[in-house]
């Protein structure tokens, strides 16, 4: 697949997956709060995944072929670090009056 295919198919302009993501996050706060975890998600992406994360695995293969799409389309090896406060800012949210409203707000 190339570039052009790939970014056209990306799950980044799924807003579905986007849908799905967000409400994992927002499920995920009340898990990490009860078990005292740290409120830190990290956001890894395929062929560049960091070290603090292979070395969790008993062996770890990096596909060369994903780590070179994923760098044509910018991304870089390291770790994203998403706070969960953080995105549940970014989310908007409206009353159910609005949402039965056509067309829909963007």
């Amino acid at each position: 697949m190339d570039v052009k295919k790939l970014e056209e198919h990306s799950v980044l302009k799924d807003s579905n997956f986007l849908a799905v993501k967000n409400s994992v996050i927002e499920d995920l706060i009340p898990f990490l709060r009860q078990n005292n975890f740290c409120e830190e998600i990290i956001e890894i992406h395929a062929g560049l995944e960091p070290d603090e994360f292979t070395q969790l695995f008993p062996s770890w293969n990096i596909r060369q072929d994903v780590k070179g799409i994923q760098k044509k389309i910018g991304r870089k090896k390291g770790v994203s670090q998403i706070i969960t406060e953080d995105v549940l800012t970014q989310l908007v949210y409206y009353p159910m009056e609005i949402l039965l409203q056509r067309p829909l707000p963007d």
